[in-house]
């Protein structure tokens, strides 16, 4: 499919000129979008798996949409939620469009956590069909595009290759971990100290409810010093895996790529301070058809803060995805 596409060039903008800096650039800022021209609906989906879980979903609904148009899903990474930054500029840029978006929490993620025993992990995609369901009842789309960002990606990928539901006509994978062992290894190096810091600590913020983390004695959970140990102690076991690296190669997308018969777009820096490049070199050009690969040796993780735009590159990729896939 990448043959019929024409995306825009990527260059850093000034001052975010290396990949921390693209990666923090909306730290540092806090652009805090906002979403104009939109009715915004809060709703909770049902999970159907036997649990008494609701994942939850912040909808924005363009005023003057296009029927026609496709429901775009957003679904977040490692300790995100609907309303993370990357997830509400995503959503204004695609409002603005005409789009209606929908921003899901993952199980027991944002809003949902009030409502789930049990949370979401890096291959968790039970909920996705459930929720694409529940759509279907509700509304009258005939297509749907998912766009997940770092480890939201690979769940979507994960999903992809699934043979999903026929209303996916395509997915979007931003700055995705497809290869979780080294991905922690990369997160654990040195360089990475304040990264690897502040995620650890949303991962114990996000399980404060979960059994399997309140189970372990206050001294406990202090001894978690790395993700590492945290996926060990905590992940691992939630998601019914023995040991954390039987969980890391069962979770990876990376071995699920060759059997993807959806659209796919793959939009990964070269320079991703979180996520290294190396991952990367079995995904070539050709491989699997479905699969066009943008890999620009700058945009950090998340990052992609280009020249001639305030939209962040990505966003700007998708859409031009979107709208090939819609005209084939």
């Amino acid at each position: 499919m990448g043959d019929d596409l024409k995306f825009p060039d990527f260059q850093p903008r000034f001052p975010w000129i290396n990949a921390d800096l693209q990666t923090i650039r909306n730290f540092l800022v806090d652009p805090n979008p906002v979403i104009t021209a939109v009715k915004i609906e809060e709703k909770i989906f049902q999970t159907h798996d036997g649990s008494q879980d609701q994942v939850t979903a912040i909808i924005h609904w363009p005023v003057l949409s296009d029927p026609q148009r496709p429901l775009i899903i957003l679904i977040h990474g490692m300790a995100g939620s609907a309303n993370s930054i990357y997830m509400k500029m995503a959503a204004a840029f695609f409002s603005k469009q005409g789009y209606p978006v929908m921003c899901l929490n993952l199980r027991g993620a944002g809003s949902s956590a009030t409502l789930c025993k049990s949370r979401y992990h890096g291959g968790f995609t039970r909920d996705l069909q459930p929720v694409i369901d529940q759509i279907k009842v509700a509304c009258s789309f005939s297509s749907l595009f998912f766009i997940g960002f770092s480890l939201g990606g690979n769940i979507v990928l994960k999903w992809a290759a699934a043979k999903p539901d026929p209303i996916v006509k395509g997915f979007i994978a931003v700055s995705v971990p497809i290869d979780l062992a080294l991905t922690e290894r990369q997160i654990a190096l040195p360089r990475n100290w304040f990264y690897h810091q502040y995620l650890l600590h949303c991962l114990k913020e996000e399980f404060q409810g979960h059994p399997l983390y309140q189970s372990l004695a206050l001294k406990e959970r202090r001894a978690i010093k790395t993700i590492y140990e945290f996926d060990t102690r905590i992940t691992a076991p939630m998601a019914g895996f023995s040991t954390v690296e039987k969980y890391y190669q069962w979770a990876s997308a990376i071995d699920d790529l060759h059997v993807i018969r959806v659209p796919t777009l793959f939009i990964q820096a070269q320079d991703d301070p979180w996520i290294p490049f190396s991952a990367f070199n079995t995904v070539k050009e050709g491989m699997n058809p479905p699969l066009t690969s943008l890999f620009p040796k700058n945009g950090g993780h998340l990052g992609f803060h280009g020249t001639g735009s305030l939209v962040p590159w990505y966003n700007r990729c998708a859409q031009v995805f979107i709208e090939q896939c819609l005209q084939k």
